[in-house]
């Protein structure tokens, strides 16, 4: 379990004072969970940075009516959930078909490095940086294949390890719901990734090779951030780890996608 959730419980009476809690103390400690959960419900960065906003606005507002039958934490997560729905407008239909439309339009087995004078180590190591990428993203984006409901449960389950009665009291529903939702969105996830990624069963239709092309000429930055995270062996490394290890379970490859960074702009 993260520190956070220890260091919620350790620090919950000096939010807490009279009914009333330091709302700057609270936004610092979970302004980017709350954004790396909306984020992860919406696919979109900018809502998700209206939904951090909106969140802690209601936060303030609602303070008197925190219960004690809560955590804090979890009670901020719940209204960061609700906020983000309020958002959706329909996002998962239209982020799915999106993703499935590069899919399948866009094979480009062999990307273009010319002009860049790299050497044929560098182009590996590149490569290898490129394919990271593109099954981090694929494996965030299918996500919004599973219902609502299953979604928001697995994300909060599998991304954010939150316990069984954290995510019921989050969706206001029971833990045999939870466990219930979970289970069907993990049963149809590894369904879709068997039948379909070539990481799971190399006979099937989808490789992450034959994006790369399609990536690089879409997103030519990226390169530049390939670059960079080549040059950290460290990372290479992990990277490596990562693209040749197939042992993976479901629950920790999602655990594996990285929090994105948020900051205020001033």
């Amino acid at each position: 379990m993260d520190i956070t959730f220890f260091y919620a419980r350790s620090c919950y009476n000096s939010y807490m004072s009279d009914n009333k809690a330091d709302i700057d103390t609270l936004i610092k400690q979970y302004r980017p969970r709350v954004f790396n959960i909306a984020y992860r419900i919406l696919g979109n960065i900018h809502d998700a940075e209206d939904v951090v906003q909106e969140t802690f606005i209601k936060a303030n507002d609602k303070i008197d009516s925190f219960k004690n039958f809560s955590t804090i934490y979890t009670w901020i997560y719940r209204i960061a959930v609700n906020t983000s729905l309020s958002y959706r407008k329909n996002y998962s239909n239209l982020i799915q078909k999106s993703f499935d439309d590069t899919i399948n339009r866009n094979n480009q087995p062999d990307p273009d490095f010319t002009g860049y004078g790299l050497s044929d180590v560098e182009k590996r190591i590149i490569t290898d940086e490129l394919l990271y990428e593109i099954r981090e993203k694929c494996h965030f984006f299918v996500t919004f294949r599973l219902t609502e409901e299953q979604r928001i449960v697995f994300i909060l389950r599998e991304m954010f390890e939150l316990s069984y009665s954290d995510i019921a009291f989050i969706i206001d529903s029971s833990e045999g719901v939870v466990k219930s939702r979970l289970s069907r969105a993990r049963n149809n996830l590894r369904n879709h990734f068997q039948k379909n990624c070539s990481w799971y069963d190399s006979s099937n239709p989808c490789k992450c090779e034959n994006k790369i092309g399609y990536l690089l000429s879409k997103y030519p930055g990226l390169l530049k951030t390939a670059q960079k995270n080549a040059d950290n062996l460290k990372h290479h490394k992990m990277v490596k780890d990562a693209l040749n290890d197939s042992k993976y379970s479901l629950q920790d490859i999602y655990r594996r996608i990285p929090m994105l960074e948020f900051s205020i702009k001033e």
